[in-house]
């Protein structure tokens, strides 16, 4: 009977089992300390497929694989520290890494601010990599002497190539000039810009004055040039700087679309929260009672990516200390995941982490640090005060995301936790591309993969976000249980796309931009649009950033990347044949059946161009700056430039004389028209014959 009763009893607590599901014995797996580290950032240092771990003045060598440590006990310290290696960033904001003369090696960068340099402002340290061996003080010959505000107090930098050279430049937020007030008088951004891997220099400041702290890019509409988000302190406005063009002084305008927003704003950062393969925007503020609140801005995507819509917190807890936040697929289960940090300044306010439930467009976040040991002060070894850096690396190559959070390096439970779930690594190296030089660091590049249910996970490689916080250079995808083998694209920063096929599921894969693969070209430039200074007219003004911007070159024709956005005959080069589309476009959209013409000095002029003729004034502008030789210049159309080469010579004279009419309007001439060589060969004869018969006397 008794045993009667035990088998009963066996199979109800069977059916109780079967019923509510067995649970998983590992599911419950927490983050593990592995070691104290200040660390910021990852990358790769010595190229041996194990990231290390950079912050301040020291780094921390990965020697996972000759010391791997343990899960039957407490994790080992496979790294070996550098202390104090890299000195001259003790008093750095923030350590990056890239390689700034691409050599293949990782550089380690840092921005010292000007309050700390007595009268000598802001500037950049940068410790160069002895190929894989240890790293040098180059700063004092490579970083050239400038003049920029001496008193700045500057915060945030990250590492792009700005101007599409192949080269990393610098970008570092001035928060404000002095700090002898609670609010100090606002500073302005500044960029140095990296002459072909061999000097730095300050060639740019923001236009006002701002209260900037952190810092992020992101070719966020996915032109070919990377574009720059300032998280603006107080309740100064965050803004986001597109680059068109730059190069070095101009091509970075402040275009609000939506992103615009304010709040004691520390850091932001990019990242594709709801798996349609375009670039988010999370922005973090402080929770001053009245404080605008924390909020993800989603980008509109293609063709015009015009506008971020503000879609509120969506599960993001606001705490009064909100610094950044950095985000990463931590659990490998296919959709973007952030760990928020915190200001220590505020007390022991924790940071915190969350898990995103992959709702495409209706992403939600929800707190789950507590359950995996990442938050609270009830256990010793969690969080347990305000932590302004972190990162995610994969420290141990298991394809689950690490972290660096609180000084401390913390161990992903991974497949523990979630065993079903896969990944792939891409380690991207740069160099010689179809449209252009890339950094060989490849920052600025973006991987989508397109994962059966999840949408297109898609991820960026990173030169530091929110305030000075950098992922691991190594691209890390999660694809949740899919096993089946995926396409990746890969658009690299020169604007150009790469697909490799047929790609395996957990797989650590190096890829060359210069290797074997599919490639489709570069993305599609958007339709052709008079209206090139963005200001919603087409007028004399886009004409003049038209020559500007391709260097007064047009007769001989351009045909770099940068220029071929005004490429509006689609003929690979932009020269003469464009300005004639360019005409007709701008006709068009100022309500006329026919194109204005070549000629034509000040029909274009104005923000309601409504006058059309080509008679004597503008004969006689011409004539004012008609240099036969070609030697003065450069002018622009409304001077008589009609060519485009920058001078103003017989080319420009037949284009006014073609189209001439002394009776006005447009039209073949009706009148003669006095030649400019002519007219000048007559006045010398004149001089000459007065001179003649000044000796006679």
């Amino acid at each position: 009977m008794q045993a009667n009763n035990l088998h009963q009893a066996a199979r109800f607590v069977l059916a109780i089992l079967v019923f509510l599901g067995a649970p998983h014995a590992t599911r419950g797996a927490k983050f593990l300390k592995v070691m104290d580290t200040v660390g910021q950032s990852w990358a790769d240092y010595n190229n041996d497929g194990y990231s290390d771990i950079f912050g301040k003045a020291s780094y921390w060598t990965n020697d996972y694989a000759n010391n791997p440590d343990s899960w039957a006990g407490v994790p080992g310290t496979p790294f070996i520290e550098h202390a104090n290696a890299l000195g001259g960033l003790t008093h750095t904001w923030n350590t990056s890494v890239g390689d700034y003369n691409n050599d293949g090696f990782v550089d380690a960068f840092g921005y010292i601010a000007g309050q700390l340099r007595g009268n000598q402002g802001g500037i950049p340290v940068i410790y160069q990599n002895d190929g894989g061996s240890g790293f040098t003080d180059v700063s004092s010959t490579v970083v050239k002497p400038a003049n920029i505000t001496p008193a700045s107090v500057n915060r945030g930098h990250h590492l792009a190539d700005f101007n599409g050279d192949g080269f990393l430049d610098m970008y570092a937020t001035s928060w404000v000039t002095t700090w002898s007030t609670y609010i100090g008088p606002p500073d302005r951004d500044v960029v140095w810009m990296n002459d072909g891997g061999t000097s730095f220099s300050h060639t740019w400041s923001a236009p006002s004055p701002r209260n900037g702290k952190g810092s992020t890019h992101c070719d966020f509409d996915r032109d070919g040039d990377q574009d720059v988000y300032v998280s603006n302190y107080w309740y100064d406005t965050n803004y986001l700087l597109v680059n068109e063009g730059f190069n070095g002084t101009t091509g970075l305008n402040n275009q609000p679309r939506g992103a615009a927003t304010s709040g004691h704003t520390q850091g932001s950062t990019f990242g594709d929260f709801n798996n349609d393969g375009d670039f988010d925007i999370f922005v973090a503020n402080f929770d001053h009672g009245t404080n605008p609140e924390s909020r993800f801005l989603l980008n509109s995507g293609s063709p015009n990516y015009t506008f971020f819509e503000d879609v509120g917190k969506r599960g993001i807890i606001q705490v009064e200390p909100f610094d950044s936040g950095v985000a990463a697929d931590f659990d490998n289960d296919g959709d973007l995941d952030i760990f928020t940090t915190t200001h220590a300044g505020y007390g022991a306010v924790p940071a915190r982490l969350y898990a995103n439930n992959g709702d495409f467009d209706n992403f939600q976040f929800s707190h789950v640090g507590n359950d995996l040991g990442l938050a609270g002060v009830w256990t010793d070894g969690n969080l347990v005060s305000g932590t302004s850096h972190a990162a995610w690396g994969d420290y141990n190559n298991d394809g689950f995301l690490d972290l660096i959070a609180d000084g401390r390096l913390w161990k992903n439970p991974g497949a523990l936790n979630w065993p079903d779930n896969h990944y792939l690594k891409i380690k991207l190296e740069g160099g010689q591309g179809r449209w252009g030089l890339v950094n060989e660091s490849a920052i600025g590049a973006q991987v989508r993969v397109n994962v059966p249910g999840l949408g297109t996970v898609t991820r960026q490689v990173s030169g530091s976000t929110g305030q000075g916080m950098q992922n691991d250079l190594t691209v890390h995808l999660g694809l949740g249980t899919n096993t089946d083998p995926v396409d990746v694209e890969i658009f690299w920063p020169d604007g150009n796309t790469q697909i490799i096929s047929s790609v395996e599921v957990d797989q650590y894969l190096i890829v060359d931009i210069d290797g074997p693969m599919d490639s489709v070209g570069p993305p599609a430039l958007p339709p052709p649009s008079c209206d090139l200074d963005v200001n919603s007219v087409c007028n004399v003004e886009d004409l003049n950033k038209l020559y500007e911007d391709t260097g007064y070159d047009l007769v001989n024709g351009v045909s770099d990347r940068v220029s071929l956005r005004y490429d509006f005959n689609s003929d690979g080069i932009v020269n003469n044949l464009d300005i004639d589309v360019w005409l007709d476009l701008a006709a068009t959209a100022n309500g006329y059946d026919s194109p204005y013409l070549r000629g034509d000095t000040a029909g274009l002029s104005g923000t309601s161009p409504d006058a059309r003729d080509i008679n004597l004034f503008d004969y006689n502008v011409m004539a004012g700056f008609f240099d036969p030789l070609g030697q003065r210049g450069p002018y622009l159309w409304s001077k008589g430039n009609f060519d485009g080469d920058g001078d103003i010579d017989l080319g420009d004279y037949n284009a006014l004389v073609a189209n001439f009419s002394l009776a006005g309007g447009y039209g073949a001439a009706s009148t003669a028209v006095p030649e400019p060589t002519a007219l000048l060969l007559f006045g010398l004869g004149c001089l000459a014959l007065l001179s003649w018969m000044r000796r006679e006397r």
